[in-house]
């Protein structure tokens, strides 16, 4: 059994344009990190002629190999190795303030045995242009650090959250290593400044870190913060805690 397992969070803007060839390059390439779980962003066509881009993916010839699931409108999508996990329930999306809409999948590690926590495998995309939008987003996604799933036994079991998110916006904390936040009046592209920005407590206009800040005071951490900061075994430990 491997020690770890991999996890990949991509955004393919608008699934390639409907260009086959691009798609199945990322496919391949995906498939050298030999992933177990992968969330993406703009699935965009997932659903024409038969389901076959859905199809495509799922294939192990020429796409991911791993079972599929797609949210409202194509927007977001999850795979997942069976090999690795289990699927124990779906969720449907939280709210239709939701413009990109989530897609949530229940999952038990099978390592950790029938009596384990699951966990909800979330693919996430805030809204791109608004602010305000992006931010009652996260709220709703914040809800599926905060559910139960009934399991095949029938046992009712805590799920925490574990996502990959287009937040469209900025870290809350600082992480050693990180590029500095754009300045706004550095920033060419007009429109963009307005995007991706709101107006701070003393008035001014800052970059949009919201969401995450929200995200973090819902109980969920950035791992990748988490391991910049050389917090990796704490991470381990407490994923093995949720196991258990």
């Amino acid at each position: 059994m491997n020690s770890h397992v991999t996890m990949i969070s991509f955004n393919f803007e608008q699934n390639g344009f409907g260009d086959r060839s691009k798609r199945l390059r990322v496919w391949r390439r995906l498939r050298d990190f030999s992933p177990a779980l992968v969330w993406r962003q703009e699935m965009n066509g997932a659903t024409e002629h038969a389901k076959a881009v859905m199809y495509e993916a799922e294939d192990r010839r020429v796409g991911l190999g791993m079972r599929g699931w797609y949210g409202e409108r194509c927007a977001t999508a999850v795979f997942a190795d069976t090999r690795v996990f289990t699927p124990v329930g779906e969720f449907p999306n939280p709210s239709p303030v939701m413009q990109l809409p989530p897609t949530a999948v229940g999952l038990q590690l099978n390592a950790a045995g029938p009596d384990s926590a699951p966990f909800i495998a979330v693919a996430g995309h805030c809204n791109y242009a608004v602010p305000v939008q992006r931010e009652m987003e996260v709220g709703w996604l914040s809800t599926f650090n905060d559910k139960r799933i009934m399991m095949p036994d029938g046992s009712l079991r805590k799920a925490y959250m574990i996502g990959g998110f287009d937040g469209n916006s900025y870290p809350h904390q600082a992480t050693p290593g990180d590029v500095p936040l754009p300045k706004l009046r550095e920033i060419s592209d007009e429109p963009h400044r307005a995007h991706r920005s709101r107006r701070g407590p003393d008035g001014t206009h800052i970059m949009d870190q919201e969401p995450h800040a929200i995200l973090e005071k819902a109980g969920v951490a950035d791992v990748a913060h988490y391991l910049a900061l050389g917090r990796f075994l704490q991470i381990i430990g407490s994923l093995v805690d949720v196991c258990r």
